[in-house]
Formats: structure tokens, C-alpha cells, sequence
């Protein structure tokens, strides 16, 4: 990257509709389209309106404003389809992605995986607006013992792709990250479970995994690497942005710091500011002496940036994933 020069293609997830206990997006409709017009205006590769999108009031107002851009659009939701108000509108527009979120349905699987039955409904009527219908989830350490239930039963129903994002920081999952987050011992497990698995799963669906170390399990061979959107390193503040539900810029999803307002500046504005510049050079600059060392450095690149910084208030810290860190990313 060349000083201030925002990166091509740029991947945009506007949060913009938290859900559970939290209120949804706090924005009136006409600051929500404004953040939409500053979104388009500085023309992204790829734009996530996240969480339960589809039953955001505002939802129709704002695939209008994207009906002409030339971006790939995708929507996220949580909700199966019998709690959706209406999906027939959603085949009027574009919809190049629909991510369905499994995460709050976990506790539901772990009772009874029967319950699989229901989301495969919801897949199948999702499908009707696009055919890139996709399930997600954020593999956790409390979690991952389901990865193979979950893709086995998606693999054996046709379903084509399956991702596994970064975790997401903010004011709704801040306090229980810590607790929640893997650690390599995890990893370890979750490879002993699934590698024996991985050449069917791949010959049956296509996967999007944001963490390296995850990713590895699926795709062991060097050189796959370049499978992985996040081969060169960390993108945050590079290729990819996150807007929350307050319309507030971050670097990245997993890196909760906010760069400023999208109310108040816009996004090449806020790119172009000393508090993004900085953080870039302590991404790209600053790394533990272990991972330094490390002949994988070339590879791995400190992991994942965001939940180092998160977990040690610096960049200098570990990811707890990475074989070298221990417990605790200590």
C-alpha cells in the first residue's frame, strides 16, 4: 500500500441491525441512507449487510440504493424462513450472496440435531433469491465439537458452500470473546475430528475461512494458501472496512477501534487520517519476537491482528490459535 491510498477491492460489512438484546440499528432512515451513499461513493468490491438484515424495516430502501451500483451484494440473517415477513420483494433486486448466520442456533443443534431439519427448510426457501446461499459460523471454542455434525448434514443436502468468519468485536459480543475464543489445544482437537473428513467435504462444497490457522485443517498442503482471502497478511484498514449499527468506521470487524463517523467524514477521509495510518504501520510493523522467528511468519503473519489486539491491548501479544502460544495467548 502507497501512503494514504486506499486499496482496491474494498470489502465492506455494515452491521447495521444488531439483534437479541441489543435494539437494532440506532440510525434514523435518512442517516442510514446517507452511510449508504458514502459506501457506494467510494466504490467496494463487496458490501455485507449484516446480522438479521432481513427483517430490517429499512431493508427495501436500501437495496434500492444498491440496485444500480456495480457491487457484489450480500445479505446476512439468523432467521429461519417462518420468521421472515417476506422474501418474495428480495427477487426484485440483486442479491449475489445470502449468508445464513447459524451461530444463535447453536444452543438448539446441541439439544437436538434434528433441529438441522429446520435450517435446511430455510436454506432451501433462501435459494429461491439466490442460488449462492451460504450457512456461516463463527467457530468458537465452545463450538467447534459441531463443525462435523453441521457439514456433514449440509454436505449430505446438496448445500454448496459453508463459511467460517472472523469473530465479530463489538458492544454486543465484547464481554464473552475472552471466554469464547479458541485456543490451539481446540485447533488440535478440531483437527483430530475432521481430517479424516476433509478431502469429502471439499469434494462436496466450497468454504470461505477467514482463520489461517482453521484454514489449515481444510487446505494442509503449502501453497493453498492462495485460496484464502487473507493470504497476504492482515487486511484491516487495507482491503476491508466494518460499519456498526452507530455508523461508526472500524479497520476491520475482529479490531474494535473505531476510526470515526460516517455521519461526520467520509470513508476516504477517515482512510487518509493519522489515527488509520498508525494503526496500519502497528499491523504491519509490530509482532512478537516468537512470530518474527517463526518460519512460518511468511505465511501466517501474526495471525489474526484484531483478536492479538484484543486479547493483549497490544500487537505484540500472540494469537491464541498459533501453535507457539499456550494457553491463553500468553
Amino acid at each position: 500500500m502507497k501512503d494514504t491510498k486506499l486499496d482496491a477491492p474494498l470489502r465492506v460489512y455494515w452491521d447495521i441491525n444488531y439483534i437479541g438484546s441489543f435494539p437494532g440499528s440506532l440510525l434514523e432512515k435518512n442517516d442510514i441512507l446517507k452511510v449508504a451513499d458514502e459506501v457506494i461513493a467510494c466504490r467496494p468490491f463487496y458490501v455485507n449487510l449484516g446480522e438479521d438484515i432481513l427483517n430490517f424495516s429499512h431493508l427495501k430502501d436500501l437495496l434500492e440504493k444498491f440496485k444500480t451500483a456495480q457491487i457484489m451484494l450480500s445479505l446476512s440473517s439468523s432467521s429461519l424462513v417462518n420468521e421472515v415477513e417476506d422474501l418474495d420483494f428480495l427477487k426484485e433486486h440483486k442479491v449475489d450472496f445470502l449468508e445464513f448466520k447459524l451461530d444463535p442456533h447453536i444452543d438448539e443443534i446441541k439439544k437436538d440435531t434434528g433441529y438441522l431439519d429446520k435450517i435446511k427448510t430455510t436454506l432451501d426457501a433462501y435459494a429461491g433469491i439466490t442460488k449462492k446461499v451460504c450457512p456461516s459460523l463463527i467457530v468458537t471454542g465452545e463450538n467447534y465439537v459441531l463443525l462435523p455434525v453441521i457439514i456433514d448434514f449440509l454436505a449430505q443436502n446438496g448445500v454448496k458452500y459453508f463459511k467460517m468468519p472472523n469473530t465479530v468485536i463489538n458492544e454486543r459480543t465484547v464481554n464473552n470473546i475472552s471466554q469464547k475464543h479458541m485456543i490451539y489445544e481446540d485447533v488440535a482437537k478440531l483437527g483430530e475430528l475432521i481430517t479424516d473428513k476433509v478431502d469429502y467435504y471439499k469434494s462436496k462444497m466450497e468454504f470461505f475461512i477467514h482463520d489461517l490457522f482453521i484454514f489449515e485443517i481444510f487446505f494442509p498442503v503449502k501453497g493453498e494458501s492462495k485460496q484464502r482471502a487473507e493470504y497476504d497478511g492482515c487486511q484491516a484498514g487495507n482491503a476491508l472496512c466494518y460499519i456498526d449499527h452507530k455508523g461508526d468506521l472500524y479497520l476491520c470487524s475482529s479490531l474494535y477501534m473505531s476510526l470515526g463517523s460516517l455521519l461526520e467524514n467520509s470513508i476516504r477521509k477517515l482512510f487518509k487520517s493519522e489515527k488509520r495510518l498508525e494503526f496500519k504501520k502497528m499491523i504491519d510493523e509490530q509482532h512478537h519476537e516468537k512470530c518474527v522467528q517463526c518460519a512460518d511468519f511468511s505465511e501466517c503473519k501474526g495471525g489474526c491482528r484484531g483478536i492479538v489486539y484484543f486479547l493483549n491491548d497490544s500487537f505484540l501479544g500472540l494469537d491464541p490459535l498459533c501453535p507457539y502460544s499456550g494457553k491463553g495467548g500468553e
